[in-house]
């Protein structure tokens, strides 16, 4: 993922990626990726179609607990406009915002370990793999680099992409709540090469 994608980028997660960025509106997203790319450790791949159209992407991140702040912290003045701007368009956005603030996230949990933040492929060009392709691209660029492990969440009633990604090889190992939304953890070891990983 380059910056001249981040436009397509930003349509598929408003259109299908439902949390936090997307309340926030285009706006937010946009100001995501486009920040987060130049931040040394931050990864995005996409998958294209025959017209160079950008029909999926996985954005990944070496430090995924502080790569908000990390956002944040590296445009505040543009963060805080498109914030106001989504706070403005969605007020429940603002409660949301706060509650991920104030509480935090679980400490029996690792989230410091790499993370796949966001992956999403367009209904219409899935079945054709890239998906899977996309994962595996996340899976070992930080494998390469030497990680232990690549980390992701998922919905606790999204049952669909939590087979999706044990299928690859990923396991639960544990379940917390964020933003009023359960989730699930998942973990890509790279120490246990015993299971089957993305191909």
């Amino acid at each position: 993922m380059v910056r001249r994608d981040v436009p397509e980028v930003a349509r598929l997660h408003y259109r299908l990626l439902p949390g936090l960025l997307t309340d926030l509106g285009p706006g937010v997203i946009s100001y995501f990726y486009k920040t987060a790319l130049e931040i040394p450790g931050t990864h995005g791949w996409v998958a294209a179609d025959e017209q160079q159209r950008v029909v999926g992407f996985a954005f990944a991140s070496e430090r995924g607990a502080d790569l908000y702040g990390q956002i944040f912290r590296r445009r505040p003045v543009q963060g805080i406009g498109c914030l106001a701007a989504g706070f403005f368009l969605k007020p429940v956005a603002f409660v949301r915002t706060a509650w991920w603030f104030l509480k935090g996230r679980p400490a029996d949990l690792d989230f410091e370990a790499p993370e796949l933040i966001y992956l999403a492929v367009d209904p219409a060009g899935r079945g054709g793999g890239s998906a899977a392709h996309l994962v595996k691209q996340a899976y070992e660029s930080f494998r390469d680099k030497g990680s232990a492990r690549l980390q992701l969440s998922v919905a606790d009633d999204n049952v669909p992409v939590q087979r999706f990604f044990e299928t690859l090889g990923a396991e639960c190992v544990g379940t917390y709540e964020e933003g009023g939304i359960r989730r699930k953890r998942y973990a890509f070891r790279y120490e246990n090469q015993t299971g089957q990983r993305p191909s």
